[in-house]
């Protein structure tokens, strides 16, 4: 027979083990949160990099044909 003082210890060793999994849920979803935070602020720092990128694109291609007729003309 189990005694009371054991089972009382089984039932000790589930509330552990509930709490445990409860805390390791929480910050399981705080991980994923961070996680989703960062991958935006990656995107959202990619885009801007990108419309930097075609910015200065833009930029080299008018700087391009603004010197390009003055060379003709010489």
């Amino acid at each position: 027979a189990i005694s009371f003082a054991h089972r009382i210890d089984r039932l000790r060793q589930g509330d552990r083990a509930l709490i445990l999994t409860k805390v390791a849920t929480a910050l399981q979803a705080i991980l994923y949160e961070k996680a989703d935070a960062l991958a935006k602020k990656a995107a959202s720092f990619n885009a801007s990099a990108n419309s930097a990128a075609r910015t200065s694109s833009a930029a080299w291609c008018l700087a391009g044909w603004a010197i390009l007729p003055a060379h003709w003309m010489d």
